[in-house]
C-alpha cells in the first residue's frame, strides 16, 4: 500500500516517521510539507491513501483534497488535525472519507485505512470504484427530503421529528453516520443508531449540516426511476423493523437492536449505488432477471463480477461506519460464514431479509432458513412480520 501524509510542520512529519515506522514492512511511505508538493508527487507515483493536515498555508487540507477527490478518485482521502472547531471541520465533510484527531497512534491509523480498503479488491470495475470514492451523497426519497428542510426551517424544530425522518431514509442514514464514526467531534465510541446520532450532534450542527454544506441530495430521475427508488425504501424499511422486532424479542441490548435495524435499513444501499452510477448496465442485469429467472444477486455477479451486498459493504466500509453494520451487508449471502447459535447483527439482517422475501412470495427461502432453525422460530418471525405490515 502507497501512503502520502501531508503536513506544513516538519516536526509533525518526523514524529509521524517515527510512529509509523513498524508499518515500513506493509506500507511504502512519502511525505510532503504542502499541498503543492503533495500533488507534484502525485503525478509521479499512484497513492492508495492521503492523510493530510487541516491548515496549511497556501493551500489547506479542505483544498487539497478537493483536488485529489478530482484528480485522483479512487485515493482514500483522510483528514489528521489537532484542530475541533465545528466549522472548520464541517468544511472538510464532502472531501475526506475518514477524520482522524492528532495524535493519533500507528495502530489507530493503520486499522483506519486498512478496514476502509477492505472489500476493494473485490471490486473489479474501476469506473465503480472511482465512482464509490467520489460519492459525496446518494439521492433521498423526495418527500423526505423536503420534510426534513421544511422542518429546519422552522423556528421551533423538533429534534424528534428530524430523528424519525432520517431514521427512515437509507441514503440519509448512511452519510450521518458516516459523519459520526469518523471521530469529526472526537467521539470514542461508535454510533450505530441515526436516532443517536441526530441526538448527539443537535440541532444547530444538523441545520448547519443539511441546509448549508447540503449533505443530502434530492432524488433526481436519472439512471433510475423514483418508483424503483421508492420500492427498495420499503424494502429497505420492512427488513430494518423486522430485524430491530427479531432482535428485542430474542432480548437482545440496545446496541444490538440498533445494529440490527440500521443494517437492515442500509442492506440495499449498494443497489442503489450501482442503479445510480451504472444506470446502463444495469438494465443487463433487470435483462437476465427477466429473461432467464436469476435472482438479482446471481445477474449482478455475471455483469458486474459481483453483488450489491459487496458494494454496499465497501461504501460504509470507506465511510467509517461500525463494522458490525458492514459485516451485516458483506454476510448476508454469505451464511456459511455466520453463527446462527450466537446471533449479532449479520445474523438478525441476514433473518429479517429472508422473512421479508418470504412475504414477497419466494417460498424457497424458508427451506434456507430450515437448515438453521424450527418451523415454529420461523412461524413467529413470519408473524412479526405481518404485525409489521
Amino acid at each position: 500500500m502507497n501512503v502520502i501524509f501531508v503536513d506544513d510542520e516538519e516536526n509533525v512529519l518526523k514524529g509521524l516517521r517515527r510512529v509509523l515506522h513498524p508499518a515500513r514492512k506493509d506500507w511504502s511511505m512519502s511525505f510532503a510539507n504542502s499541498g503543492k508538493e503533495a500533488l507534484e508527487q502525485m503525478k509521479a507515483e499512484d497513492f492508495d491513501v492521503v492523510i493530510s493536515d487541516m491548515r496549511m498555508p497556501q493551500m489547506n487540507g479542505v483544498e487539497l483534497l478537493t483536488q485529489i477527490k478530482d484528480l485522483y478518485p479512487e485515493t482514500l482521502r483522510v483528514v489528521l488535525s489537532g484542530y475541533s472547531e465545528t466549522e472548520l471541520i464541517l468544511s472538510c465533510v464532502k472531501v475526506a472519507h475518514q477524520y482522524l484527531p492528532k495524535p493519533t497512534d500507528y495502530k489507530t491509523i493503520k486499522s483506519t485505512v486498512e478496514k476502509a480498503l477492505r472489500l476493494k479488491h473485490l471490486l473489479a470495475n474501476e469506473a465503480l470504484s472511482t465512482a464509490i470514492s467520489k460519492l459525496e451523497n446518494l439521492p433521498s426519497l423526495p418527500k423526505i427530503y423536503d420534510d426534513i428542510n421544511n422542518e429546519l426551517k422552522k423556528e421551533d424544530v423538533n429534534l424528534q421529528t428530524i430523528s424519525e425522518l432520517i431514521s427512515a431514509d437509507v441514503s440519509m442514514t448512511a452519510k450521518l453516520l458516516q459523519i459520526c464514526n469518523s471521530a469529526y467531534f472526537g467521539l470514542n465510541r461508535n454510533i450505530d443508531s441515526p436516532v443517536d446520532a441526530v441526538n448527539y450532534l443537535g440541532i444547530d450542527t444538523i441545520k448547519s449540516l443539511i441546509l448549508t454544506i447540503k449533505i443530502f441530495e434530492q432524488f433526481s430521475e436519472t439512471g433510475m426511476p423514483k418508483e424503483k427508488l421508492e420500492s427498495i425504501w420499503l424494502d429497505s424499511q420492512s427488513t430494518a423493523m423486522l430485524a430491530k422486532a427479531i432482535a428485542s424479542k430474542a432480548g437482545c441490548d440496545k446496541s444490538l437492536i440498533n445494529q440490527a435495524y440500521t443494517g437492515g435499513l442500509l442492506h440495499n444501499i449498494g443497489e442503489i449505488i450501482l442503479r445510480h452510477e451504472l444506470a446502463e448496465q444495469y438494465g443487463n442485469v433487470e435483462a437476465l432477471c427477466l429473461n432467464q429467472g436469476m435472482t438479482l444477486i446471481e445477474a449482478e455477479q455475471h455483469v458486474f463480477g459481483f453483488s450489491h451486498d459487496i458494494v454496499g459493504a465497501y461504501l460504509l466500509d470507506l465511510w467509517g461506519l461500525p463494522s458490525s453494520i458492514s459485516t451485516s451487508l458483506a454476510l448476508l449471502h454469505q451464511e456459511a460464514h455466520l453463527n446462527f447459535d450466537t446471533m449479532n447483527s449479520a445474523e438478525l439482517v441476514f433473518i429479517a431479509h429472508k422473512i421479508v422475501l418470504i412475504r414477497k412470495g419466494q417460498r424457497d427461502y424458508q427451506k434456507t432458513l430450515l437448515t438453521y432453525f424450527e418451523q415454529e422460530t420461523i412461524d413467529d418471525w413470519l408473524l412479526l412480520a405481518d404485525g409489521q405490515n
